[in-house]
């Protein structure tokens, strides 16, 4: 995942695959014998519990921020074009092209 902080940096982050494909999967309902007999509410009661079991059991891993390593700015991605031959010169105004 990638977020720009307030310093105007960009910050690269890892998203937690293991969890996230747990969390895909996850059907709170499942395995609950007479489920389809019970009351609406009891259901959403269960779910609600369930839910807030599974996320207990595998809480999400978020790595913390080094800001003097993750952080880049936008420097880092722009890159250097060149006009056409007879002019030979690079384009540094970056408002003339875009990379975001």
């Amino acid at each position: 995942m990638i977020t720009t902080g307030e310093d105007g940096l960009i910050y690269i982050h890892l998203i937690d695959k293991e969890n996230l494909s747990r969390e895909a999967t996850f059907y709170p309902l499942a395995d609950i014998e007479g489920i389809d007999y019970m009351p609406e509410a009891t259901r959403e009661e269960l779910k609600q519990e369930k839910t807030k079991e599974f996320f207990e059991e595998n809480p999400p891993y978020f790595a913390e921020v080094d800001h003097d390593k993750d952080a880049l700015d936008h420097s880092y991605l722009t890159k250097t074009l060149k006009l056409s031959e007879e002019v030979n010169e690079d384009i540094t105004d970056s408002s003339q092209y875009s990379i975001q």
